[in-house]
């Protein structure tokens, strides 16, 4: 934690959704985005070109493998998620870290512990609660998350094709403007 009456935040998760957050902290006295966690150096490159147009300084950037020290080496006081509502995808988190727990901090109003379900089983083939919205539930009287009978699995193409659709996402963060994916393909 920082000594300083200057609360340090990080944004963990740099899509879309975290912009809101970037620049409402950024923007908010007392509070300055000090680290910024996310796989993609690109997002997480526009947000700092983000904080850059409030007035703010960069914040740093962090993998998400380096949490535990961002959290640290960054004095952090303040961590905001930016995930889906009530979804934590991957694998458990480490033993030391006590668990996952999400904390609602609306605006005016006190903060709200959330009840989290979070799936540790499915990298086999995603996280239940995520093929639930991409394909539906398995079944009308069983939802996904239940093991009952598997969703469909992915296969080689689909991750070509989701390769293609974030080297589009990295792109079009490069240049602020729609990119094809058949733009992306020469040859």
């Amino acid at each position: 934690m920082s000594r300083t009456p200057v609360l340090r935040a990080a944004v963990v998760g740099t899509g879309h959704r975290a912009q809101l957050f970037t620049r409402g902290l950024a923007e908010r006295p007392g509070h300055v985005v000090a680290a910024l966690c996310d796989p993609s150096p690109t997002r997480m490159a526009f947000h700092n070109r983000l904080l850059a147009s409030t007035g703010a300084p960069a914040a740093t950037p962090w993998e998400p493998d380096r949490f535990t020290g961002m959290l640290t080496e960054e004095g952090i006081d303040e961590v905001v998620v930016t995930s889906a509502p009530g979804a934590v995808h991957g694998d458990m988190a480490a033993g030391h870290t006590g668990g996952a727990r999400l904390t609602l901090r609306p605006l005016w109003r006190p903060p709200v512990d959330v009840p989290l379900a979070v799936a540790h089983e499915a990298h086999g083939g995603g996280d239940p609660r995520m093929l639930d919205a991409l394909f539906g539930p398995v079944g009308p009287t069983r939802p996904a998350d239940t093991a009952a009978a598997p969703h469909p699995t992915a296969t080689e193409r689909d991750g070509a094709l989701a390769l293609a659709v974030g080297l589009a996402a990295n792109r079009s963060f490069e240049t602020g403007r729609p990119v094809r994916t058949d733009e992306l393909i020469t040859g």
